[in-house]
């Protein structure tokens, strides 16, 4: 099993992961994004079963990293060379959440590419005004998310059979910003839902745990310290 982190995440959380038997592959700074979200893998990656799409200069950039994932994997790289930049919304290209039948993203915003592998599959795609879509949702399972975003909540609830658990917005680190989201700070595998922190300093965690339990999955805390936005956390087997 692989995880896919920023390179800047907590050494416990590795620590973490590494004891739940992942081999961890750390994503380097991209330039072209600002420095606080750079590394992190829902800026960088977007992944949908075995395709992993990526921009040509970030792979160019990162070729190694990149490689080894989709090799490990067992992944078919996938790259695009849109417009790319620091300011949003040309930073989002990537950050679209699939959730069971669903694409969720700002699709004014998102990748071409992902809109076409998304339709390719068939999926559902529903337009959020928000456009860190995955920064902000946490995936628990095909039919259950978490968000403290008020505008996706509604729109989820409105258009989708979703499940949506809405907590409440803050008490989640993110370097230079006032506070990061949830999706980032989490990242689901097989009947557990890794969170980057402690749940239990959350004024929602015992929410999140039970949401978790009644999707059946296990909210499995990875370090000692308040959530932090760390790009979601990518698990592969």
């Amino acid at each position: 099993m692989i995880s896919v982190t920023d390179f800047r995440i907590d050494k416990k959380a590795l620590e973490s992961l590494f004891e739940y038997g992942f081999k961890n592959i750390p994503l380097k700074p991209w330039p072209a994004l600002s420095q606080s979200v750079s590394a992190h893998p829902d800026m960088l990656l977007f992944i949908l079963d075995h395709t992993l799409l990526t921009h040509i200069d970030y792979y160019q950039y990162n070729k190694t990293a990149i490689d080894t994932i989709a090799s490990e994997a067992n992944l078919k790289l996938l790259t695009t060379d849109e417009k790319v930049a620091s300011e949003y919304p040309n930073d989002v290209l990537f950050n679209a959440a699939v959730v069971g039948k669903y694409l969720i993203a700002n699709l004014n915003f998102v990748s071409k590419k992902v809109i076409e592998l998304c339709e390719k599959k068939g999926l559902i795609p529903i337009h959020i005004k928000q456009g860190y879509a995955k920064c902000s949702i946490c995936v628990v399972s095909e039919g259950a998310v978490i968000t403290s975003d008020e505008g996706i909540c509604e729109t989820l609830n409105k258009e989708t059979e979703l499940d949506v658990l809405k907590i409440e917005k803050g008490h989640i680190d993110l370097c230079q910003y006032e506070y990061g989201f949830i999706g980032g700070a989490s990242g689901a595998f097989e009947n557990s839902v890794f969170f980057c922190g402690n749940l239990s300093l959350h004024p929602d965690g015992e929410k999140i745990i039970a949401f978790c339990n009644a999707h059946g999955k296990t909210a499995i805390s990875l370090t000692d310290k308040p959530l932090a936005d760390v790009g979601t956390i990518f698990c592969f087997k």
